[in-house]
């Protein structure tokens, strides 16, 4: 082999696939007994497909349900996994379960956990949207929920508590969509809601 093929074997690879037009059928077959003796020189690792192992989290694990809507991995390392049948926070031991208490307003507000229903606020908790419930916010110091619910006669609740999907605005606020009420926005500094609505005939406002 060339000098050039002891030090950058793929160099001469590359060069000979380039060029293959120009080799008869017997040269070809030379060549490619080349290419097998340079590839087998070639550092191999980047070549090898790494294995990936599965875990298995059901009520075994301690999770509330199998029927899950949505995931959720915090900086903590944990798993956030909300089910029609109460929240879980899984620690790759088992998992925490978080249920509505009838009596206790710093419960979960709902068990039936939204399709896209987390998000991380800026001092690390988290929010958590629900079906039938309204928005909670998880503060992880207390372990205790914050319900934010549809209140007739204050328009600056949440308009109401069908809530389908959350996502942060990234200025600290959090944007709100509903299933029927329209789009709301939650201002952390003045704890109220701003709705947009369909329904709302106001201009500048959804149409």
């Amino acid at each position: 082999f060339s000098p050039a093929c002891k030090t950058a074997p793929l160099f001469c690879v590359q060069s000979f696939l380039a060029n293959i037009n120009y080799y008869s059928a017997s040269k070809v077959q030379i060549c490619a007994r080349c290419i097998y003796v340079l590839l087998a020189i070639l550092p191999l690792p980047s070549l090898t497909i790494s294995q990936t192992t599965f875990i298995n989290i059901g009520e075994e694990k301690g999770l509330s349900s199998l029927q899950i809507t949505d995931l959720y991995q915090d900086a903590h390392g944990f798993v956030w996994v909300g089910t029609q049948h109460g929240l879980n926070r899984f620690d790759a031991y088992g998992c925490v379960q978080y249920f509505k208490i009838p009596g206790d307003t710093t419960s979960l507000s709902s068990n039936h956990i939204s399709p896209k229903a987390f998000a991380k606020d800026g001092e690390d908790n988290l929010w958590v949207a629900t079906l039938q419930g309204g928005l909670n916010h998880f503060n992880r110091n207390t372990e205790r929920f914050t319900r934010y619910q549809a209140q007739t006669g204050q328009p600056n609740s949440i308009s109401m508590d069908n809530v389908t999907a959350i996502e942060p605005d990234g200025k600290g606020g959090l944007w709100i969509a509903t299933s029927g009420r329209g789009i709301n926005h939650f201002d952390p500094i003045k704890k109220n809601f701003r709705i947009w609505d369909a329904n709302d005939r106001r201009p500048n406002l959804l149409m």
